[in-house]
């Protein structure tokens, strides 16, 4: 064993491909990229390919080991994969017939109702939205919660008064409501979504816009994990899978184009703001500490509206950071994030029986949401203290040419 062990350190050392060996005697040569939600994340025959640990032979779970040795959570993670685009094929809603008082409308994922009908155009659209929405988010490096057996629920009504009485906030664009299992409504309204009354039917103005309810979706695809998250985690989210471009089924999603979408943002932003003298992107410290009573526009002045606003759009740059600039763009901070989230989730939805707790959490009898929540965000601190996360947000942004 000692000689095993030995020639196993030695092989840890380099980076060639191997032959990695399951509990079947299956075999598989690649190169170990890293470790990620209990798996070897090798690349074989130009494939990434995940190899659950626990189901690999006893020597290759003792080289994984010693490859870890060292390593944080983070620094063993595989580098991130990026696409540049994220295709839809128009999705062609089945139902369409009134039940209970509403249109129903259904897509793979989705059951739509409305208060007042809709032209078919407008909900095959809002069905490739929100199928495109779901892949955009799933396309990302980072762990999300599964989809198989859920279906999600979105509802559109007419007016601003329907759309309070179903619960949204006066003076915002869309809300999803949901309870401590993370189920909920998608609630928007027709204003919201640029849908007027044309010919006799509700259809799409010249007006019309997707992004509310990406972001909306995006809070729903996420739903069972978001009384984990600060607010700024999961609008900052939101923000980003809203603020891709989407032009007919697709989503843009290369650096170029993310980098074009929040330059028009922020002067956007900054034109709403009263112009050049304003201040805009707040600091990330300012974001993180903000309260979440910060975040809503009801019963607040225009004024201390457009500073809501201020924060959305830093929130949307601050995801995007640790996305793309932070950690030399390998988004190791905010995926060990996720991860450890997914883990917990996990834990205290089956009572203990699958998932885990934080290391140091867990042997400490009964363990708070808040208390837990606290522990993760420490995974997106700057060694260094919030100054240097400060500074380096701003020069990450600078070498892009984009002014805060």
């Amino acid at each position: 064993m000692a000689l095993l062990v030995a020639l196993l350190a030695g092989m840890v050392a380099g980076a060639w491909g191997r032959e990695w060996v399951d509990g079947t005697g299956r075999v598989l040569e690649g190169e170990m990229l890293g470790v990620e939600r209990g798996g070897a994340v090798v690349v074989a025959g130009g494939k990434r390919v995940w190899l659950g640990v626990g189901k690999l032979s006893a020597v290759d779970q003792i080289w994984v080991k010693r490859w870890c040795e060292g390593k944080s959570v983070g620094e063993q993670l595989p580098p991130p994969v990026w696409v540049g685009t994220v295709p839809q094929a128009e999705v062609h809603v089945s139902g369409g017939g009134k039940v209970g008082g509403a249109w129903v409308f259904k897509s793979a994922h989705y059951v739509f109702r409305c208060d007042a009908e809709v032209s078919a155009s407008v909900m095959n659209d809002f069905a490739t939205v929100a199928e495109g929405t779901l892949k955009l988010v799933g396309s990302l490096p980072v762990a999300m919660p599964g989809l198989e057996g859920r279906t999600l629920t979105a509802q559109v009504v007419q007016s601003a008064e329907a759309y309070e009485r179903g619960g949204g906030p006066a003076g915002s664009a869309g809300v999803f409501t949901y309870d401590e299992t993370g189920d909920g409504v998608l609630l928007v309204p027709f204003s919201s979504l640029g849908i007027e009354k044309f010919g006799g039917k509700n259809t799409k103005s010249y007006g019309y816009s997707a992004k509310v309810l990406v972001h909306e979706m995006t809070h729903q695809a996420m739903g069972e994990w978001l009384a984990w998250m600060p607010k700024w985690v999961a609008e900052g989210m939101a923000e980003y899978a809203a603020q891709t471009t989407y032009r007919n089924g697709v989503f843009y999603t290369s650096a170029k184009d993310r980098v074009v979408a929040m330059k028009q943002r922020l002067e956007y932003v900054r034109a709403a703001l009263g112009g050049e003298g304003k201040a805009l992107v707040m600091r990330p410290s300012e974001v993180m500490a903000a309260p979440e009573s910060a975040w809503t526009t009801e019963g607040k002045s225009g004024e201390e509206s457009l500073a809501v606003h201020r924060m959305y759009v830093s929130s949307m740059l601050l995801m995007h950071y640790y996305l793309h600039l932070a950690d030399k763009g390998e988004a190791r901070r905010i995926r060990w994030y996720f991860q450890e989230l997914e883990a917990a989730n996990r834990y205290f939805r089956s009572g203990g029986k699958e998932g885990s707790l934080p290391e140091g959490l867990g042997e400490r009898g009964r363990v708070g949401r808040e208390e837990v929540r606290a522990h993760f965000l420490k995974l997106l601190e700057d060694p260094a203290g919030p100054g240097a996360l400060d500074a380096d947000f701003k020069a990450r942004y600078a070498a892009l040419g984009v002014r805060l």
